[in-house]
């Protein structure tokens, strides 16, 4: 699978690391000859626990793994449960499960990059610069006016929304936000990013403005001090 995963990916890859995902973010920052350019941070809620099943093996079969392979992995995601025991071990509360995959266990890494792999692929199909470092995804929208820096954003997010929907993923609120140059303030108090938000709004509850003395090439290292999640 080495020579198939997308480049954008840095999380649980041989020979990367997360400094190596900085120093492309920078590139990436560096190298847009765009007029407004901001960083979309997104994190998803409880990445590993929600993934399907069955959209995870459509991706294993698509990327072409072999009738042997196929069926590990199908065992792997069959007849799986979980249940809960009290003290006196005489009742036990079991649950079976269609979806998710353990965090901390050999199979989650893989399973995980191979379902992002097709949003990250999809990203960059279609011009929109993109890096992840496991769940921790960041892209960068651009435009040389706001229409153009919007249907940037709505672009994005119409191709994450379309991805959660496959996989069953969700994102986490309060984690994915915007940082933003100051020109682009009023735009982010009238748009909300994540769906669920109690606003109603679709589209802008976080958002995280870079200073006006900041220019745009150093968005990586104000995003840092921040503390924001790549």
């Amino acid at each position: 699978m080495d020579n198939k995963w997308c480049n954008a990916q840095y999380g649980f890859r041989q020979g990367r690391s997360s400094e190596d995902l900085l120093c492309r973010f920078r590139n990436m920052v560096d190298h847009s000859s765009a007029k407004l350019v901001a960083g979309v941070l997104v994190d998803f809620k409880g990445a590993f626990d929600y993934l399907s099943w069955h959209s995870i093996l459509d991706r294993l079969d698509l990327v072409g793994h072999s009738n042997e392979e196929m069926g590990l992995w199908s065992s792997y995601f069959a007849d799986r449960s979980v249940f809960l025991m009290n003290r006196r071990s005489d009742q036990v509360a079991r649950r079976s499960l269609e979806r998710g995959c353990p965090q901390g266990s050999i199979g989650g890494p893989t399973v995980w990059n191979l379902a992002l792999d097709e949003l990250l692929w999809q990203l960059e199909q279609v011009g929109i610069p993109v890096v992840a470092y496991a769940d921790d995804t960041t892209c960068l929208a651009e435009g040389e006016s706001r229409d153009q820096f919007e249907a940037s954003v709505e672009r994005a997010f119409g191709l994450i929304y379309d991805w959660c929907d496959k996989y069953g993923s969700r994102l986490l609120r309060g984690h994915t936000l915007l940082a933003s140059p100051p020109e682009l303030d009023i735009f982010f108090r009238t748009r909300c990013l994540v769906p669920s938000c109690e606003c109603g709004s679709r589209f802008c509850c976080r958002r995280w403005q870079v200073p006006s003395l900041l220019c745009r090439l150093h968005l990586v290292s104000v995003v840092l001090a921040s503390g924001a999640t790549l």
